[in-house]
């Protein structure tokens, strides 16, 4: 390197002297720059060459970099996502030209700061970004929060804020720095789909209320125009049977019908309990009774029921459609869990109405249950939800299935 600067000092000393003669006038400078040429030319070359060359490399790399800015800044642009960084130690606050856009500012237009920031957050949700922001200077700890901001022309935009804190080599805090994601059209096509989910729980709800009236009318037709007729009929039987009495052919032959007409009223009485059990009418306490009764019956498997808390009311509403769920959760019980015992609990508290069917069976993998999309568990859900309750199920093969519903009170009622 030494050699290096000794033969630049020589090369500059020769401009030096050349420059001298050409300031005097003398023509001799022509053969002194031809000696120069001949024998020095190199020199001047090696002396001037890193100098230049530099200046092209730092040319080339400035523009290297100002064009990976600028696809950097529209990448930002297309994607609706802005940077910022804040300088602890200066409280310097930097935001990049899409910051500016999303908060519905012109880059570079006015300083960036902290209570800027907080000045365009909703009133509503500044609070909440304030304890974020503190908890996250505080604990060191990166953030993500949404929120909402109002521009200036009133509009409201929905913002997905993620930061993360960069320390020094002692630890301390140098800098946050973050990113702003414009999330205005996701929140409202999430908003768009919750409502039609709404309006289509509501339509089911409305449609399945239509299905139990027709129900409740088809039942007590049956019950009691079907269930007339057949009582009559069989009365008429009893009245043959005593006035032909002598007639052993004609006696066996009216047994056979009474005995037919018997079974025809049990199934009546049947298929009216299944469309709508009289037992509702008096409360979902007897109907649920009334239904592990007649499951024990039919199914040969104990099923006990257990009342606790407080007199438990429902309106129609409610008590149909958790007597539905009751009634389906047996059907899977006795189709597919092989279970000897079932428990069904109703708990009657302030809050409202928490029911539990419980069986000791095989139970099954709930995720692959879901996976299989099947309408029986829906149904029960989709009924549950449109009375603003919750319904859960807890299984795992080998270990039983477990059913719960939690029923809110509505207005001004008490279970």
């Amino acid at each position: 390197m030494d050699r290096l600067q000794r033969w630049g000092a020589f090369g500059g000393a020769l401009l030096i002297a050349w420059g001298l003669v050409v300031s005097a006038g003398d023509p001799s400078h022509l053969s002194f720059l031809s000696g120069i040429g001949a024998g020095h030319g190199f020199i001047l070359l090696a002396a001037l060459a890193p100098t230049r060359f530099g200046w092209f490399r730092r040319r080339s790399r400035t523009s290297r970099l100002g064009e990976t800015t600028a696809r950097f800044q529209e990448t930002q642009r297309i994607a609706h996502l802005g940077s910022w960084e804040w300088e602890v130690s200066s409280g310097k606050v930097f935001w990049s030209d899409e910051s500016y856009r999303i908060f519905g500012l012109l880059p570079g237009s006015v300083a960036p700061s902290y209570q800027l920031f907080l000045d365009l957050v909703h009133p509503d949700d500044r609070e909440m970004v304030k304890t974020h922001a503190q908890h996250s200077y505080e604990n060191c700890a990166p953030y993500s929060i949404e929120y909402r901001i109002l521009r200036a022309d009133g509009e409201v935009r929905h913002l997905l804020s993620q930061a993360e804190l960069v320390t020094g080599r002692q630890g301390r805090i140098e800098r946050m720095v973050g990113t702003n994601l414009d999330i205005t059209e996701r929140k409202r096509d999430e908003l768009a789909l919750l409502n039609s989910r709404q309006q289509l729980r509501a339509m089911a709800a409305y449609h399945e209320g239509l299905l139990e009236e027709e129900r409740k009318h088809i039942a007590r037709e049956v019950h009691d125009e079907l269930g007339q007729l057949l009582t009559a009929l069989k009365m008429d039987i009893s009245l043959l049977r005593l006035r032909f009495g002598g007639d052993p052919a004609l006696q066996r032959k009216a047994e056979e019908m009474r005995v037919l007409v018997d079974r025809t009223l049990d199934v009546v009485r049947h298929v009216a309990s299944n469309l709508r059990p009289a037992a509702l009418d008096h409360g979902i306490v007897p109907a649920i009774e009334w239904l592990a009764e007649d499951f024990g019956h039919r199914w040969e498997i104990p099923c006990e029921v257990t009342v606790r808390g407080r007199d438990i009311v429902l309106d129609d509403a409610q008590a149909t459609a958790v007597f539905r769920v009751v009634q389906e959760s047996l059907t899977n019980v006795a189709r597919h869990a092989q279970a000897s015992a079932v428990a069904i609990t109703l708990d009657g508290g302030l809050r409202g109405l928490q029911l539990r069917v419980q069986d000791n069976g095989c139970g099954f993998d709930s995720a692959v249950v879901r996976r299989a999309q099947g309408f029986g568990l829906l149904g029960m859900r989709e009924r549950v939800l449109a009375l603003g309750g919750s319904l859960k199920i807890d299984s795992a093969p080998g270990g039983g299935t477990s059913v719960v519903i939690d029923l809110p009170c509505r207005d001004g009622e008490q279970p």
